[in-house]
């Protein structure tokens, strides 16, 4: 763990020096923009870390058209690329690149305070972004299409959308996304449609195992672990959000609380692994809705604090994990042989 505390300790340094901007000669240097920058190339140097990697890593080096085939069609053609070459590490910078550009650029647009939304990624996503390679890409493409659902550009937005699933179906779950925004539904009509969702449960289920979508997480519903201790913390989060925000919502402050309490329920439906994975296509607008809501300095700091530890607790128990540590020990690609040795698990 010792070299993520240092890496956050240089992120840190670099969201929180007294100035945004560093000068070097005739040079304005974007101290968050190199932040995020730094943990991107931590990211995309790696080997061997996330739950994700090792599956990848072997369908690129032994060509596993078996597994290849089984993603969606850009998620493919990402693949096709990496075993063109043939690089195995290709194919997490074709997906890593465009996953941190979009989130990046989201935060910048809407965030009023970036360094803390940078802060708050790290924390809250960094590690996801890290495990489950496909869809931490196709929720940046959703995350930065949701401008075109406040400027009420639906074809783009569908566009974007489309091109997100095309890496991974889950995303076309952020197609209400629309609707909800422009009908600006009330929060109070949740005391209602989070009870309609639990009365429809069986019918959705049964609807997506018959179009076999999720059909083997769906297979294992009530026996897949993971994701109840991030399910319980945001529950917390958005609570005290509610509890310690500083002024009125704006629309697109109402729209992030609105969807993120709705998929805060997804983990009740679906269960805490399947229902945690797609919440984090609404769960994500944290990023920017703490921000923009809590603007006193000593309330950020609160934040800030309880963001840090969540990170540390989180990559405490993967070490725990039964099966194998994903993310300890780190591990640069540049460090391994021509013929990798992955860890085992337990």
């Amino acid at each position: 763990m010792f070299f993520y505390i240092v890496l956050s300790f240089l992120l840190f340094l670099c969201l929180f020096y007294h100035n945004k901007t560093l000068r070097l000669y005739n040079f304005k240097i974007d101290l968050v923009c190199i932040g995020f920058l730094l943990i991107s190339i931590i990211s995309l140097l790696r080997f061997d870390v996330g739950w994700d990697y090792v599956n990848y890593y072997k369908a690129v080096s032994d060509n596993y058209v078996g597994l290849i085939e089984r993603f969606e069609p850009l998620s493919q053609v990402f693949f096709d690329i990496s075993v063109y070459f043939p690089s195995p590490p290709l194919v997490f910078w074709l997906f890593g690149v465009p996953t941190y550009f979009f989130v990046y650029k989201t935060i910048v647009k809407y965030s009023i305070s970036p360094r803390f939304s940078v802060l708050l990624y790290f924390c809250f996503f960094y590690l996801e972004s890290l495990g489950f390679i496909r869809q931490a890409l196709a929720v940046s493409i959703s995350f930065w299409a949701i401008r075109f659902v406040f400027e009420k550009k639906f074809w783009r937005f569908l566009i974007c959308i489309i091109v997100a699933t095309l890496f991974h179906f889950s995303a076309i779950l952020i197609l209400f996304a629309y609707p909800i925004y422009r009908r600006r539904i009330k929060l109070w009509h949740l005391f209602w449609i989070i009870p309609l969702l639990f009365f429809v449960k069986k019918i959705v289920l049964s609807l997506l195992f018959s179009i076999e979508i999720y059909a083997s997480y769906l297979e294992k519903l009530d026996t897949m672990e993971g994701g109840s201790l991030i399910r319980l913390f945001y529950i917390m989060l958005i609570s005290a959000v509610l509890l310690l925000k500083n002024k009125n919502l704006s629309d697109k402050e109402h729209f992030f609380v609105f969807t993120i309490i709705l998929a805060s329920t997804f983990p009740f439906l679906l269960g805490s692994h399947l229902g945690v994975r797609l919440s984090s296509y609404f769960f994500i607008y944290f990023i920017i809705l703490i921000p923009n809501v809590i603007t006193q300095v000593k309330k950020r700091t609160f934040f800030a604090m309880v963001a840090f530890l969540f990170f540390l607790l989180t990559l405490f128990l993967t070490t725990r994990d039964p099966i194998k540590s994903q993310y300890v020990p780190y591990q640069f690609i540049f460090e391994v042989s021509d013929k990798p040795v992955f860890r085992e698990a337990k």
